[in-house]
């Protein structure tokens, strides 16, 4: 792993780049450079660093993922009947929708975008997550709200 790849938009690094860490003020408090902690205690704080902005994203994404799911379960049992489809089984096209994104972005949408030159970072990648789940419980609030005004017009 390149240290830099990880604030850069880049799947590979030459030796030089690999050799480089982030966070170079870190560097000083390592006993080997006089400072008062071992080596390997400052490379697992800078570590710790780098996963903080990622595991910040991912609290807010489970809550609207999950909160999606209940609002779909939710609307289903009022709404009338699409088929075979109920509300029960609404609950499973969060797992699906998942699962064929997850193929859909890395089989087509990064690679396409690796060509064009174009490398996200992990973080940008969380926070389109973010953003399509936000617009998809944007969604459910207006089908909600649509609900709501039907029942109270017809009971």
């Amino acid at each position: 792993l390149c240290w830099s790849s990880l604030h850069q938009s880049q799947d590979t690094c030459t030796p030089k780049q690999a050799l480089k860490p982030a966070l170079p003020g870190l560097d000083k408090l390592k006993e080997s450079n006089g400072g008062h902690y071992e080596d390997s205690f400052v490379e697992s704080v800078r570590r710790l660093l780098y996963v903080i902005p990622v595991s910040s994203l991912v609290m807010p994404f489970t809550i609207v993922f999950n909160q999606l799911s209940t609002v779909f379960i939710t609307q289903g049992e009022v709404m009338k009947p699409a088929g075979p489809f109920d509300a029960a089984l609404m609950q499973n096209f969060g797992p699906i929708s998942v699962i064929l994104s997850g193929v859909l972005a890395s089989r087509v949408i990064y690679p396409a975008l690796a060509g064009r030159g174009i490398h996200l970072a992990i973080t940008t990648k969380f926070a389109i997550g973010c953003l399509f789940a936000t617009l998809a419980i944007a969604a459910a609030l207006i089908i909600e709200y649509r609900i709501r005004a039907v029942y109270q017009a017809t009971g």
